[in-house]
């Protein structure tokens, strides 16, 4: 079999496999952004659950100090710089902890999470009022009653106001913890659902390329050069070897050159011995002749468009040998006795059937 043949053959396996490795690339692509788009969203909410985090951590860090504040007013006679430095580190306190509340509210809470904030803000604002009261008190220096005052009502709010945002925080943490889990999950899940896509992609690509092979030796009957060397060696007039046909194979090329060259094998065997059997070389030329039609009908799908362009184009596959030979062939089933004459010699001396009127 030529080289341009050959060609034809590579060309059109190596398009087949490379349509089929692009669409497994384009399924891997796919399969990564979409992984990727699911880490993206679990890096997102764990980013907005650390946020959620901080600020609560900073509202009880502001609670812890303003406390700090308070405990050295009382139990005698505070100075007036601790006074002082008390109603400072309160209205700041005020401030920083309505900042880290919006901040909380902004991002989008659960409503679990909006009853725990609703809880916060409820005990803050009794410790406010009792820290207010506080410092009235002081303000007329009634140092006992304040310190009355804020065991009675102020410690109790602080505790609460403490507690709330610990279990605030709590949960926090959990449900940062849980998507740090999913994220892990969600991510091991895409790694795993990419290596079964490469796997079937690999085996798709395989069972592809085999099918695409196995279509271009079928019709030949055996591997493109086994079935080259084969009719070469033929065509060179080596007739006693016999071609290599796979059992049950009755309609490939290399089935139907095998079959005529048995066939003729007879005739041949018959003349020497004086013989001549009508029917036997009737349906020879008809297989002959229709199998040839056939064959080169098979060579002209194999070798694709350029196997259709007349001699003289640069284009032509074969020096357009084969575009002839499709041509010519129809030529074999009347050149020699028309094929529908031979049938009725068949029918007539095969089959002992009347001769046809």
């Amino acid at each position: 079999m030529s080289a341009a043949v050959r060609g034809g053959f590579v060309w059109r396996v190596g398009l087949g496999l490379g349509g089929l490795l692009l669409i497994l690339l384009i399924v891997l692509a796919l399969g990564g952004l979409g992984g990727w788009r699911m880490q993206a969203a679990a890096e997102r909410v764990a980013d907005v659950d650390a946020r959620k985090l901080r600020h609560g951590q900073q509202a009880l860090f502001t609670l812890n100090a303003l406390s700090r504040q308070v405990y050295p007013v009382l139990g005698g006679s505070p100075s007036q710089e601790d006074i002082d430095t008390l109603n400072k580190v309160f209205t700041a306190s005020q401030r920083e902890m309505q900042t880290q509340l919006d901040s909380l509210a902004a991002l989008g809470p659960s409503p679990e999470e909006q009853t725990m904030l609703a809880a916060i803000r409820q005990r803050h604002g009794e410790f406010n009022q009792a820290t207010r009261g506080l410092l009235d008190l002081l303000a007329k220096d009634e140092y006992d009653a304040a310190t009355s005052h804020f065991y009675a009502l102020g410690v109790p709010a602080l505790r609460e106001d403490m507690m709330a945002i610990e279990r605030f925080l709590r949960h926090q943490d959990q449900q940062f913890q849980q998507g740090a889990q999913a994220s892990a999950a969600a991510a091991q899940h895409t790694q795993w659902s990419m290596a079964a896509a490469s796997g079937v992609g690999v085996l798709a690509f395989i069972a592809v390329g085999m099918m695409i092979l196995r279509s271009v030796s079928r019709p030949l009957g055996g591997d493109p050069a086994q079935a080259g060397a084969a009719v070469a060696s033929m065509a060179d007039g080596q007739l006693h070897q016999p071609l290599p046909v796979r059992q049950g194979d009755g309609r490939s090329l290399m089935a139907r050159l095998e079959a005529m060259r048995l066939i003729n094998f007879r005739i041949a065997a018959d003349l020497e011995l004086g013989r001549m059997d009508v029917a036997l070389a009737s349906s020879t030329k008809v297989y002959g002749s229709e199998s040839a039609i056939e064959i080169l009908r098979k060579l002209s799908e194999i070798v694709g468009a350029s196997g259709l362009v007349r001699a003289g184009s640069a284009a032509a596959l074969l020096l357009g040998e084969l575009e002839y030979e499709v041509r010519a062939s129809v030529t074999l089933t009347f050149g020699g006795g028309t094929n529908e004459i031979q049938r009725g010699l068949v029918a007539q001396f095969g089959l002992g059937m009347p001769r046809a009127a």
